[in-house]
């Protein structure tokens, strides 16, 4: 199988935008966990069902696994962003399209990296929420699962804007 072509595609000012923002929600989020630590209970919610409730539960600690997991998913991101020809794409990449395609993978890439760092924040966010109430059933179950529709919607988009620079 050949490889894609290895060309520099330099990041654009929309891209450097979303990777300063990425890291600063990343900040945020530390932030936000820091300062509500000490407020949390011994146990905290671990997993939920479907239906929102809580299922199990761990020590507070663990609320470090969420920013300690979507930093390492920010730096994975940030570096794939920077080496574009390494991605798989659907369609056969050539020195033609290759420009396009990886300005394309890359905006895909760094809002991906955003995407998550939302998710995160948002299951953090339910799961400080639900800790601090002590409750059995989350009151905000469809928050995760609006950003993870929009994580989904965004695959798709991307896939589409991508394929528009297939070569016949």
């Amino acid at each position: 199988m050949k490889a894609n072509p290895i060309i520099e595609v330099p990041a654009t000012r929309l891209e450097k935008r979303i990777h300063i923002i990425t890291y600063t929600l990343l900040g945020l989020l530390y932030l936000f966990v820091t300062l509500q630590y000490n407020s949390l209970p011994e146990q905290i919610p671990a997993h939920y069902n479907f239906n929102g409730e809580i299922t199990r539960t761990m020590s507070k600690g663990g609320i470090w696994i969420f920013p300690i997991i979507t930093t390492i998913f920010a730096v994975v991101v940030s570096f794939l962003c920077k080496v574009p020809y390494m991605s798989n794409y659907p369609l056969k990449v050539t020195e033609v399209n290759a420009k396009p395609v990886y300005k394309e993978g890359r905006l895909m890439l760094a809002t991906l990296g955003l995407f998550l760092v939302l998710l995160m924040g948002s299951i953090v966010w339910q799961v400080i929420n639900d800790a601090q109430r002590e409750q059995s059933v989350s009151e905000t179950p469809w928050l995760t699962g609006a950003v993870m529709s929009g994580l989904l919607i965004h695959i798709i988009y991307f896939f589409i804007r991508i394929r528009k620079h297939k070569l016949d």
